[in-house]
């Protein structure tokens, strides 16, 4: 049986999240300035980073509890994958992707840096909060001194989650 740590499917979520930042947010820059806007821009961006950053944080870390407490012990015939770089470069290539999102929907000279910025502080206050995530099990694999892994299966049913 191969499985998966759970914490590379956060790390593909952080480094799609992150892409997007390091794309968006020099374009959402550009824009507010050009459009003399860089006050609003930057308070909408703050006040939708943090309420990303409240909301994921708390889902993030519950998410991460409840599935060390159904964790059963791994099976025997155990092989946990490693890295998967396909899966990372597509992450990368999505945020990208996100990252002009805003900008490509009317056009740059048309665009909202308002619009882009509600966007991109939500991104990063995930971003963040996934950050936090990954931390906190980090910290809970080392307190119990096993990783934390899942078995993905069918879409139809759950994945399942074990300690090895």
């Amino acid at each position: 049986m191969e499985l998966m740590p759970v914490r590379e499917s956060r790390v593909w979520t952080l480094i799609l999240l992150g892409t997007a930042l390091v794309v968006g947010v020099p374009l959402i820059v550009w824009r507010s300035l050009v459009d003399e806007e860089v006050g609003e821009a930057a308070q909408v961006f703050v006040i939708a980073a943090g309420a990303a950053l409240f909301i994921v944080a708390a889902v993030s870390v519950l998410r991460t509890r409840r599935s060390l407490r159904r964790a059963k012990p791994a099976p025997a015939g155990l092989t946990v994958s490693g890295p998967n770089r396909g899966w990372r470069l597509a992450c990368a290539g999505l945020g990208f992707l996100g990252g002009i999102a805003p900008f490509a929907r009317s056009g740059f000279d048309d665009s909202s840096p308002v619009f882009a910025a509600f966007g991109h502080g939500f991104v990063a206050g995930a971003a963040a909060a996934v950050a936090i995530g990954l931390l906190y099990l980090r910290r809970r694999e080392h307190e119990a001194g096993k990783r934390l892994l899942m078995a993905p299966q069918g879409s139809s049913r759950r994945a399942g989650y074990f300690l090895g």
